[in-house]
């Protein structure tokens, strides 16, 4: 192999012609050794680009990791510098404040609930690689996303309902002080990834990695230079650009994932109907299997054995053609014949019925796509919105495993135990009352017929098919118009009708909707009824969802 051949796959434009390769390519003769020593001297010369061009991409690409050489601890730097202005941005806040929840979003990361001056705030602690955070969140991550494990057991056991009564920044490291029944410290590892909780007599609780428990007081506080930029005690500008860029890193990561779940199930759906489509095309041809066999029935002593072909005359007196194999006698070739009759023909009975049912699919996976396009994918709404009102049950049990996992972070995963998820989606009313909505065919006719109660309200879109929304009735209580508009809503916002963001829904009590006989899952009737025309409104929508 020379230079050239070896160094064409990088674009690398070589001159032999230059002084560098001159003085390696046209060493003075040698008496004896010339050849030997111009060997070597060609070998050294390829040897020292190879070497070259592999510290030129380990260059480039521990960079990209952060990790050694000058441009990734540049970034890094950047990175634990943001850090350190957050946290002296949130410090004065944050000391005080006391600790009502904690939640996992993923293996590194978890959300703190506190409560400070006055204020309900939420802390968010990740300490994955490449994705390091801390600070506030302004925007509420919807409680589907997040999860229960043994991490938030130990910190709900030892933190909550205590006060943060002291916070320090060391080197890539944060220290909080937190009293309860006892005294207890979090240390937030940003250089190993790791969170670790002591108590007073310095014994560890929990830790992500026990095996990398890191002592702050190795590298000494830093210096608190940086100080809040806002205006007033609750202005955090660099928080709040923060907490922007997280939830924006995370919705387009949901939608990186969603894309690529969606295109993958798309393709299998596509060769699918293909197979099916030149199935049903041989299916018309079924007829001529059948005729095939019966010529062969009829002409069994006509037929020498071992032919690969025979000239038969058919019914109406023309000659057919007949491919027969010759590793057959004729009787096992006539069987053959009849036996692909009746398999076309059992094919037959269901091919229509599969055939729609994957182009019910490609259509599901065009809606998809246009609620991806549309934002509605994201950390602050529920994922059932998404996705659970199209009935994506049709893709199988592994697509809807998939895109309940979507929300894991980049390079973490999900060990943790994920809350059971209800048969029905909840919401409440402007005025407290709870709304119930049905996921599927089947969630509605559980819902709507063993479920709700006589009193119970009971509302769907008009014209077209969605979900059966049901608004709860209190004991000597009434429902306002408010609670009528709320209820109306989802319903519009559950059903085909969500499109045109307008249309007419129905309601009246559910001791008027009845189930009929031998009819389809979901399918029920009502009467004493009224109607009400509906126009989607944003603001009422956003309050409902969050």
């Amino acid at each position: 192999m020379d230079v050239h051949s070896f160094f064409s796959p990088f674009n690398l434009n070589i001159d032999m012609r230059s002084p560098l390769f001159n003085t390696f390519s046209s060493p003075p003769p040698l008496p004896i050794f010339s050849k030997i020593s111009t060997d070597l001297l060609y070998y050294i010369q390829f040897l020292s680009m190879f070497l070259f061009t592999v510290f030129i991409l380990r260059f480039y690409s521990h960079s990209q990791d952060n990790t050694f050489f000058f441009k990734g601890r540049v970034l890094e730097e950047m990175k634990s510098d943001r850090i350190k202005e957050a946290f002296y941005e949130l410090k004065d806040t944050l000391i005080g404040a006391k600790i009502d929840g904690v939640r996992q979003l993923d293996d590194y990361s978890f959300i703190f609930s506190m409560f400070g001056s006055g204020k309900k705030l939420s802390l968010l602690i990740s300490v994955l690689k490449r994705l390091r955070r801390f600070h506030f969140l302004f925007e509420k991550v919807h409680k589907e996303y997040l999860f229960s494990s043994n991490a938030v057991s130990v910190f709900k056991k030892y933190l909550l309902k205590g006060r943060i009564r002291r916070a320090v920044m060391y080197e890539q490291c944060v220290e909080l002080s937190i009293e309860h029944v006892g005294k207890y410290t979090l240390i937030l590892d940003f250089l190993s990834c790791n969170i670790a909780l002591f108590d007073e007599g310095n014994n560890v609780l929990f830790a992500l990695h026990r095996r990398d428990i890191r002592k702050p007081e190795e590298s000494g506080p830093v210096t608190a230079s940086i100080k809040n930029k806002g205006t007033g005690f609750f202005d955090f500008p660099l928080n709040e650009e923060l907490s922007a860029d997280f939830f924006n890193e995370r919705k387009e990561s949901l939608e990186r994932a969603m894309f690529r779940i969606i295109k993958a199930e798309e393709k299998k759906v596509l060769r699918l109907s293909e197979k099916l489509y030149a199935e049903k095309k041989e299916i018309k041809s079924k007829e001529n299997y059948k005729k095939i066999g019966e010529l062969l029935k009829y002409n069994l002593s006509r037929v020498p054995r071992g032919a690969e072909t025979a000239m038969l005359n058919d019914f109406d007196g023309r000659e057919v053609t007949v491919n027969l194999n010759p590793r057959l006698s004729l009787l096992e070739n006539m069987t053959f014949y009849f036996n692909k009759y009746k398999k076309l023909k059992k094919k037959e009975g269901r091919m229509d019925e599969k055939i729609q049912n994957q182009d019910k699919k490609l259509d599901l996976i065009t809606d998809l796509k246009r609620e991806i396009e549309a934002g509605n994918l994201s950390l602050t709404r529920s994922p059932a919105l998404f996705a659970e009102h199209h009935d994506i049950s049709i893709f199988g049990k592994e697509f809807i495993r998939k895109v309940e996992n979507l929300h894991v972070a980049p390079g973490g995963k999900k060990t943790g135990k994920k809350e059971e998820k209800g048969p029905f989606l909840e919401f409440t009313t402007r005025s407290g009352k709870k709304i119930l909505v049905g996921r599927n065919a089947r969630s509605n006719e559980e819902l709507s017929i063993n479920v709700a109660r006589g009193n119970d309200m009971w509302f769907h879109v008009e014209a077209g098919s969605g979900s059966h929304v049901i608004l709860r009735y209190e004991k000597r209580g009434s429902f306002h118009a408010e609670d009528i508009i709320d209820a109306a809503v989802l319903a519009l916002y559950f059903s085909k009708l969500r499109k045109e963001k307008k249309g007419d829904v129905v309601y009246t009590f559910c001791k008027y909707v009845k189930k009929p006989k031998n009819s389809k899952t979901g399918v029920v009737t009502y009467y004493n009824n009224k109607t009400r025309f509906i126009s989607l409104d944003t603001e009422v929508l956003t309050g409902l969802l969050t």
